[in-house]
């Protein structure tokens, strides 16, 4: 899909009247290729691992099959820098007057809103040649004790090329 196909989709299909679009953006595919890089380098480890334990325990006939599911989770991590840059190549942003929008094409279209009210945790992470990422909501994780164990970035512009652009629009659209 094009550039033009999926804006054409985003302003017949998803703004809604009286919405303009204020600032569009692309993740930039190397961003996301270095956002997948931790899972690649922890999943050739762990693959290697599942591999060594497989042929080891495969001396024990049936024994060997369950270091099979462990090699496939390693090779799927081995696998995060492709996924990223695909789905990278797949998504589009758009900050409107009423809204954020994180649109993702594949056999169909995802599309995430973010309303002012929910922007929860805005943060903007500018680098020296003027791309970054621009964090807005968070998702904080309890655990079983109602200890906080993490917090994940669910949501935001990752890998923009107008980290400014973006930002500018989104503070206009908070206020």
């Amino acid at each position: 899909m094009t550039d033009d196909q999926a804006f054409y989709y985003l302003k017949e299909s998803v703004l809604a009247e009286g919405e303009e679009i204020q600032w569009t953006g692309r993740p930039a595919a190397g961003a996301a290729v270095a956002k997948g890089i931790s899972n690649f380098l922890f999943g050739i480890f762990f693959f290697g691992f599942a591999v060594f334990w497989t042929v080891g325990a495969s001396q024990g006939g049936l024994f060997a099959l369950f270091g099979i599911p462990f090699m496939a989770v390693g090779a799927w991590m081995i696998s995060a820098p492709v996924r990223t840059y695909i789905k990278a190549n797949k998504s589009y942003y758009a900050v409107t007057n009423k809204r954020v929008i994180i649109l993702t094409v594949g056999r169909s279209y995802t599309c995430v809103s973010i309303a002012p009210n929910e922007i929860s945790d805005y943060e903007r992470t500018d680098k020296p040649n003027g791309t970054g990422n621009t964090r807005l909501r968070k998702t904080i994780i309890h655990g079983r004790n109602g200890i906080q164990t993490s917090i994940d970035f669910t949501d935001g512009l990752w890998g923009v090329s107008d980290t400014k652009g973006a930002a500018d629009a989104i503070t206009a659209l908070r206020t």
